[in-house]
């Protein structure tokens, strides 16, 4: 059976009966154009990996959770870099769900055993963001200041708008606003939202920093 269908079903006939149930009609022109995208790739080629894992995350974005975590492969089967990437967009999934504690104890196996360094860096940041979920807002701040000088721009303005979020959940407001309102330099429109909504819930209490995380907190998640 190709990895991505359910069980005892091929794929083309699981990719048909996805579409027949409208899950490609769902999220944003972007999303079901990647999704229409990477269903046609599984269709002809279902075992290339890339589509089988950007079909995973697009799921993940239109909140088709269990679909996206039936697309990656099982932890214990980690072989090539892509493989690390499905764990993390599983993880993701769990954490779009609201299973942090599942989602954390993934990403930190995870973190011993992966020999690629990007994408410990993705791993690590995941993580630091899953620690703040659940609490953990001292070990939160650790993982995501890890290494922060080394890591390309793009990662660390990601870091640098979830550490403001973890000194608020902290209580440490002024170094929260310094890090969402001056030193977060990005052009990324997705991550430039978010640090505006978390700027804009800074003075808001009392606050749930473990809810689940709303669509643009996994949206930005994805894109680590």
């Amino acid at each position: 059976m190709a990895v991505g269908c359910r069980e005892g079903t091929d794929c083309k006939a699981d990719v048909g009966a996805r579409r027949k149930r409208g899950v490609d009609c769902t999220g944003s022109w972007a999303e079901r154009d990647s999704l229409g995208v990477s269903e046609k790739l599984m269709f002809d080629r279902p075992s290339y990996s890339p589509a089988r894992f950007n079909h995973a995350a697009t799921l993940v974005a239109i909140g088709e959770l269990e679909e996206a975590k039936r697309a990656i492969p099982k932890v214990e089967a980690l072989r090539s870099e892509m493989d690390w990437h499905g764990t993390r967009i599983y993880s993701t999934a769990l954490i779009a769900g609201g299973h942090f504690e599942e989602a954390a104890e993934i990403l930190q196996r995870a973190l011993k055993d992966c020999p690629w360094r990007k994408q410990l860096v993705k791993l690590r940041t995941t993580l630091g963001y899953v620690q703040m979920k659940l609490g953990k807002v001292s070990d939160s701040i650790v993982s995501l200041e890890q290494d922060l000088a080394l890591v390309d721009d793009s990662t660390r303005q990601m870091r640098l708008v979830l550490l403001g979020q973890a000194q608020s959940a902290q209580g440490n407001y002024s170094v929260a606003n310094a890090l969402l309102g001056r030193m977060v330099k990005t052009k990324d429109a997705q991550l430039e939202s978010l640090r505006q909504h978390f700027l804009t819930l800074l003075h808001r209490l009392p606050r749930n920093f473990g809810e689940i995380p709303d669509r643009l907190e996994v949206q930005v998640l994805l894109a680590a």
